[in-house]
């Protein structure tokens, strides 16, 4: 979503709102569908921070249950980063465009609050938590559950012949792959991110 070829003076702050709020909802899509990101609240809590445009891929908090479990990470496809990349720029016109959220979306860009973020009627940021998203996509009874990204990824990556440590890994199936990246494993991430992103790619 674009904003439409307005005056400011003719944009009202709800409709600022909804192109905002509409696209949060694709990109935070794409990184639970896409990326494998389990739908949980962690989702947004992401900064900026936490990913890497050029190489493509992102750190995930996504399973906090023991300290090997704390952080992952995940590779990026080509055609994800560049929608992150038209968000950022989406980010900076907002900024402009309603002055009072410019000292907010500098936070963000400086990757000190979360890289998504919903806005009132009234263009006031606030924390967004994966209840507040599932709800905006209205889904209807006969959807699968949010998590069936994971289950497409692992069996259509498998299908594209995805190596399946890499496959382990995009998903933080860390025990699977004896924990890698550790100082005992001799897994590299530029290895894992040169295998995985182009099959994320194919699939997505």
């Amino acid at each position: 979503p674009r904003f439409p070829q307005k005056s400011k003076s003719t944009l009202d702050s709800s409709a600022i709102s909804e192109i905002h709020n509409r696209l949060v909802e694709l990109v935070a899509g794409q990184f639970v569908f896409i990326l494998g990101h389990r739908p949980v609240n962690a989702l947004f809590e992401v900064t900026l921070s936490d990913i890497d445009l050029d190489y493509g891929c992102a750190i995930f908090s996504d399973k906090k249950v023991d300290t090997a479990h704390t952080t992952r990470l995940a590779g990026m496809p080509e055609s994800v980063v560049k929608q992150l990349r038209l968000y950022i720029s989406h980010l900076r016109g907002l900024a402009g465009l309603v002055k009072p959220l410019s000292e907010y979306i500098e936070d963000v860009l400086n990757g000190n609050k979360p890289f998504l973020f919903g806005l009132t009627a009234n263009c006031d940021a606030f924390d967004l938590s994966i209840s507040d998203w599932s709800s905006s996509l209205k889904l209807k009874k006969s959807t699968p559950p949010l998590n069936f990204g994971r289950t497409f990824i692992r069996t259509y990556g498998a299908e594209e012949g995805a190596d399946p440590e890499a496959l382990s890994i995009q998903l933080g199936h860390l025990e699977a792959v004896g924990y890698p990246f550790s100082g005992v494993s001799p897994t590299e991430p530029l290895a894992f991110l040169t295998s995985i992103n182009p099959i994320l790619e194919r699939i997505s």
